[in-house]
């Protein structure tokens, strides 16, 4: 029986990716709050729901990070035209390093 809960918890973990993981999370805590072996597991798919969460997150940072390096990298190539159209070589050679190290870190 438990084997099979437990089984059965974690298909459905893997469809819950695009759901409100906390409502259904609360739901399942609901229905297995009597049975001991069922509490173990629940504490485990909590932890995994959490896990996906704080991933879910993360990669919505780091894509975020990603659009701006590239929209600084984009304005920094733009500095580097207008400098070297004005002449200022020194500051077209800044412009270029940052240029380089925006595209880098993104």
């Amino acid at each position: 029986m438990a084997a099979m809960t437990a089984t059965c918890l974690l298909v459905i973990a893997s469809n819950l990716y695009n759901l409100n993981l906390c409502a259904i999370s609360d739901e399942f805590s609901q229905i297995f709050e009597t049975d001991p072996k069922t509490l173990t597991i629940m504490g485990n798919f909590e932890k995994l729901l959490n896990q996906i969460m704080e991933l879910k997150s993360t990669s919505k940072s780091l894509q975020q990070q990603t659009r701006k390096c590239d929209e600084d990298e984009k304005s920094e190539k733009l500095k580097v035209k207008k400098a070297i159209e004005k002449g200022n070589m020194d500051g077209a050679r800044i412009y270029v390093e940052n240029a380089i190290r925006k595209r880098f870190i993104s």
